[in-house]
């Protein structure tokens, strides 16, 4: 098999997840299996003992320069933690995990590359639900803010070079990065898959659209 010779960047949020290695270990078999060259960036978000732990020594075991570790002084939540790794991605495409369970094959990480690959700047994960709640919520933030799958996202997204250069031009500090790369401009698409695990959606579902309500009246674009 043939590599990918595009250099990938993958960044990796983590607070307090003992599964954080697994996932870890999932995704860098991943990247060396498909691409000739990449970088892991973790940022972690202030975690406790166990999980700084569990990440030396998942970066003790590799031993390659192609990871890099952000360890935080104090909680900073998603957003602000993944600024802090976003502008040390050098990859002409960057993977964005929030979240590191593993719920998916490998295989829905190579459909979101394939998809960019379409002309796509941003491709988004969404894991598929059948929820009367879900529906009603992403009806909604449709059809008010006009963002399609934006309140299913989850775990993990797609960028290129193009749409991160797009955002850091607009804002030097990104409030709420989903929403932020889904209102650049550029060509989105998504990817939905089907969870190996049983997940409830509509909190995630409810906290996206309301982040993104509160946003949208702050940041023009």
């Amino acid at each position: 098999m043939n590599k990918e010779s595009n250099f990938i960047s993958a960044l990796v949020y983590c607070h307090n997840d003992r599964k954080v290695y697994d996932f870890l270990d999932f995704l860098y078999q991943y990247l060396e299996k498909t691409f000739d060259a990449f970088e892991i960036i973790i940022v972690n978000d202030n975690s406790n003992f166990n999980t700084k732990e569990l990440l030396s020594t998942f970066c003790k075991n590799k031993k390659e320069n192609s990871i890099t570790l952000i360890n935080l002084s104090y909680y900073h939540g998603i957003d602000k933690a993944l600024n802090a790794g976003l502008s040390l991605c050098i990859g002409d495409f960057v993977y964005i995990f929030d979240e590191v369970d593993i719920n998916y094959d490998s295989n829905i990480l190579q459909s979101l590359y394939e998809k960019a690959q379409e002309g796509f700047d941003i491709v988004i994960g969404c894991p598929s639900s059948n929820s009367l709640k879900s529906k009603i919520i992403q009806f909604f933030v449709e059809k008010m803010l006009h963002l399609k799958d934006f309140a299913k996202i989850k775990k993990m997204m797609l960028v290129t070079r193009r749409s991160i250069n797009r955002l850091f031009s607009i804002e030097k500090v990104i409030y709420l990065y989903k929403f932020s790369f889904i209102k650049c401009g550029l060509p989105i698409s998504s990817v939905h898959y089907l969870s190996k695990t049983k997940e409830s959606h509509e909190k995630n579902y409810m906290k996206n659209f309301l982040k993104a309500l509160f946003i949208y009246s702050k940041i023009p674009y």
